[in-house]
């Protein structure tokens, strides 16, 4: 496991280090190889598609076959007024003409070594790719090809990690990717673009590393294996022509076609871990199957992560047999725009843990007597709005902290749901602002309009429960009945509660119809 490091990253370098990435994977992955050897050259050097400060090739030629000896890519990016320098450096492989296809081999060992130099400090990691039946078909033509990749294996190790002030990491962990399918095309241009569909059967790893010894307590040895098995994905990436990545802006980058599109997902997983040393602990974690989708693009961001029916345990001394807990969902969203335009985009947050259930021997350290309903836990948010950016990302570093990016006009709690020891609470609504015009309740926000209604059934009874435990204090208790009834109507019970508060147009606070603030 790799020693974690800490540094004032600029949403630009971010922004550049991930885009370079992706589109030095692009070209070096081998959906980006072309029909022949010279124009797999040809294009590996073509900055437009690495994205590269700088690259550098070394090869050689055995008959027809292309020998790749060794590239190396340099990128150099500012970051907290300093530069660092990352280069990766890969060897070998080989091209072959055959026929009309040209096909891609591994040597018995490819390296990669990634090393990045920041303040004086370098960090180095080393890698070797073992694909022993892997090829890579390649057909039709430089600007136009496709690659394609039947059932092969592919085994990473990580061989070794130099971390300043750290004693080196050997032999730390091994990948494999079994049953590698992939059909990917790229075609050249003004704008180029990279598609394709890919699956591995099942991917596992290994991991065994000794961590530093810290306050004489003796080394800590962790151990870990899993695997995840039908994994699936598709994408799109396009790349603009001609941009010189020391000089374009991330916002310039989107303007001029650059987008990334995603989807993946998987199968059944499971992972152990073992911690070896004073404080010993053994993990287990299972999933069914999950989900990834990410696009960028000037339109904006939309990122959505979504896995079911967790399970997870954990022993420990300190802890008691059988610990653990099963989810069944767990969901992240985002949506944002990225760049300055005059029309509204959308803007939403979703957070989703639900049917969070715990062992009986977790409850019971808090709650020996049963008294709280052990019914799976729930909290789900749903936010939505629709607004635009003011300033470019470029823009940010320089503003004054009290200045927004952007602004929002509408506002929308599409759900919100918690369910805890035997309680549930509802809501929903929605706001329209008025970014001309200063709120009378707040001068230091913009004039806003728009209800929400909530209903709540059992909180008073679990505020009850929890003061009889002595979990809450009884004069905090005591207040919950009286702000019910202040803010809050009867439904079919006393403990069946609802409320509707909302902001009028000139600013009036009305709670179930009353007047709260003129």
């Amino acid at each position: 496991m790799p020693a974690q490091f800490s540094s004032r990253i600029s949403r630009k370098t971010l922004s550049r280090q991930g885009i370079s990435a992706l589109a030095f994977w692009a070209v070096t992955a081998p959906a980006a190889f072309a029909l022949s050897p010279e124009d797999v050259l040809d294009l590996m050097t073509d900055q437009s598609m690495t994205m590269a400060t700088e690259l550098d090739i070394d090869s050689h030629k055995e008959g027809d076959t292309l020998v790749i000896d060794r590239i190396v890519s340099t990128m150099v990016q500012e970051i907290a007024d300093e530069e660092i320098t990352s280069t990766t450096t890969m060897t070998g492989y080989r091209l072959e003409p055959r026929g009309d296809e040209v096909v891609m081999r591994f040597d018995p060992a490819l390296t990669i070594t990634s090393r990045s130099e920041f303040d004086g400090e370098v960090t180095e990691m080393v890698m070797t790719a073992t694909a022993p039946d892997l090829e890579y078909v390649f057909s039709g033509e430089r600007d136009d090809m496709r690659a394609v990749v039947s059932d092969g294996t592919l085994v990473l190790s990580i061989d070794r990690i130099d971390a300043p002030d750290e004693a080196p990491l050997e032999d730390l962990a091994e990948v494999t990717f079994s049953g590698l399918n992939g059909d990917s095309r790229i075609v050249s241009g003004d704008l180029n673009r990279v598609e394709g569909t890919g699956s591995v059967d099942t991917i596992s790893f290994t991991l065994d590393m000794l961590a530093p010894e810290e306050d004489s307590e003796g080394p800590v040895r962790i151990t870990a294996t899993g695997n995840i098995s039908d994994v699936a994905m598709n994408g799109t990436l396009a790349l603009p022509e001609g941009q010189d990545l020391e000089t374009v802006a991330f916002d310039e980058l989107l303007r001029s076609g650059y987008n990334l599109a995603m989807h993946a997902q998987y199968g059944a997983g499971a992972m152990l871990m073992d911690v070896e040393g004073p404080d010993p602990l053994h993990y287990e974690e299972t999933v069914a199957a999950g989900a990834v989708d990410l696009s960028i693009s000037a339109e904006g961001l939309d990122s959505q992560v979504v896995a079911s029916d967790l399970a997870m345990s954990v022993s420990a001394p300190m802890i008691p047999p059988g610990a653990g807990a099963t989810i069944g969902q767990v969901g992240f969203g985002l949506t944002m725009p990225l760049t300055v335009t005059p029309e509204e985009q959308p803007l939403g947050f979703k957070l989703n843990l639900q049917d969070v259930a715990l062992p009986e021997q977790l409850w019971a350290l808090f709650d020996p007597a049963g008294k709280l309903s052990r019914d799976p836990m729930t909290i789900s948010l749903d936010l939505g709005a629709m607004g635009r950016m003011t300033s470019d990302f470029s823009e940010l570093e320089e503003m004054d902290g009290d200045e927004a990016p952007g602004e929002i006009s509408s506002l929308s709690l599409n759900s919100l749901l918690v369910k805890l020891g035997g309680a549930m609470i509802s809501a929903n609504g929605s706001f329209d602002i008025d970014n001309s015009a200063k709120s009378r309740i707040n001068p230091d926000m913009p004039k806003f309009t728009g209800q929400v209604d909530a209903t709540a059934q059992g909180v008073l009874g679990l505020v009850q429960t929890l003061a009889e435990m002595g979990l809450i204090p009884p004069q905090q208790a005591m207040t919950v009945p009286m702000m019910a009834g202040m803010f809050t109507r009867q439904l079919s019970g006393p403990d069946d509660l609802a409320s509707t508060i909302e902001v009028t147009e000139d600013e009036q606070v009305l709670v179930n119809g009353q007047m709260m603030m003129p």
